[in-house]
């Protein structure tokens, strides 16, 4: 018997997964759009120590603490909110990780939900 598990908002018609493969494959979707706009940004992902690429794959919820950056519902771009409790995030686009964290979290909401209009 397989539970579904909601995923960042959405329900399971749209983005659900079960097991660890659909999580794996999560994980490694984050990895390479973090390399490849970091790339763009002008330094390399495999060369930041793991609490940097942690900084930058990740979000911190207040209830739920720490997230990776898919779990995220970034349905309004004023209103970033937690994909598991709903809280409201704040979510900045300031400092060396924040322009890129949030560039790798609208990459990802992009390619999870099949379109690429981006909340503006």
């Amino acid at each position: 018997m397989s539970s579904h598990v909601e995923l960042a908002g959405y329900s399971p018609g749209n983005v659900a997964y079960q097991g660890d493969d659909e999580a794996a494959y999560l994980d490694r979707m984050l990895e390479r759009k973090a390399s490849s706009l970091s790339r763009l940004e002008g330094f390399s992902y495999l060369e930041l120590t793991p609490m940097q690429r942690l900084f930058v794959t990740s979000y911190r919820c207040p209830v739920c603490k720490l997230l990776p950056l898919y779990a995220l519902n970034l349905e309004h771009r004023n209103k970033i909110r937690c994909g598991r409790c709903g809280n409201v995030i704040l979510f900045p686009g300031k400092g060396k990780y924040g322009k890129l964290r949030k560039k790798v979290a609208y990459a990802v909401w992009c390619e999870l939900r099949g379109r690429y209009d981006v909340p503006r």
